[in-house]
């Protein structure tokens, strides 16, 4: 759910707080406290942001570009635009990097709404990459963590794709603004996915719970 602030501060043209966390970032870095490393977390946030914002300003030109053009007419359908997210998020291993300029693209009218939205989606598959690599030579249980991210956002994945593209029209037109639409896509996806699996598990527990219930009362 934390991931989707970017596409909110992104969507709401919020990229020039950039700079204000790069330096407060570096100053808290720099001091000998235990804030240390939040420090460099704020500093790689702004960075993110500052860099977002110098490419808003150069994205217009990609508008004339035939092969820009060319792979965003392959990523129209919802199945090429989550493969697409999937495979640019694996490759950066960031999805507020593809989400972010999802957004750009959207606003200046590079992309609409309905074609960013399954990058999006895909890019919360990509993203599962980073856990998989940083798992390999850990222990056992850091891998099955590893595995489940993937394991729960495939799920989301599966629940949304048959009707995806619709859904990415019904934002779009209930939104307004084709960025917001994007970050409320975004939100709506990752909404349904934690409570569906919170009911899952709930219900897991239970069955167990009912399972080792029984044993006891045919041990006793």
């Amino acid at each position: 759910m934390g991931t989707t602030s970017t596409a909110w501060l992104v969507s709401l043209k919020l990229t020039s707080i950039g700079p204000f966390f790069i330096v407060f970032g570096a100053l808290l870095s720099a001091l000998p406290t235990r804030f240390k490393m939040l420090g460099k977390s704020a500093f790689y946030f702004g960075f993110i942001f500052f860099s977002l914002d110098v490419i808003s300003h150069t994205l217009k030109p990609l508008a004339q570009n035939p092969l820009f053009t060319e792979v965003l007419s392959r990523s129209s359908t919802p199945l090429m635009g989550v493969l697409a997210g999937l495979i640019v998020t694996a490759a950066v291993q960031s999805s507020s990097i593809t989400t972010g300029l999802c957004i750009l693209l959207v606003q200046q009218n590079l992309m609409p709404p309905t074609a960013a939205i399954p990058i999006v989606i895909g890019a919360n598959i990509g993203t599962t990459a980073t856990a998989l690599v940083a798992s390999i030579n850990m222990q056992k249980t850091a891998r099955r963590v590893a595995v489940a991210n993937v394991c729960f956002n495939a799920f989301g994945l599966l629940m949304f794709l048959p009707f995806l593209g619709k859904f990415a029209l019904w934002i779009t037109e209930l939104a307004g603004d084709p960025g917001l639409a994007v970050a409320w896509a975004q939100l709506i996806f990752n909404m349904a996915m934690v409570l569906a699996v919170l009911l899952i598990l709930r219900l897991f527990h239970q069955r167990l719970d009912s399972v080792d219930a029984n044993v006891s009362d045919a041990a006793a």
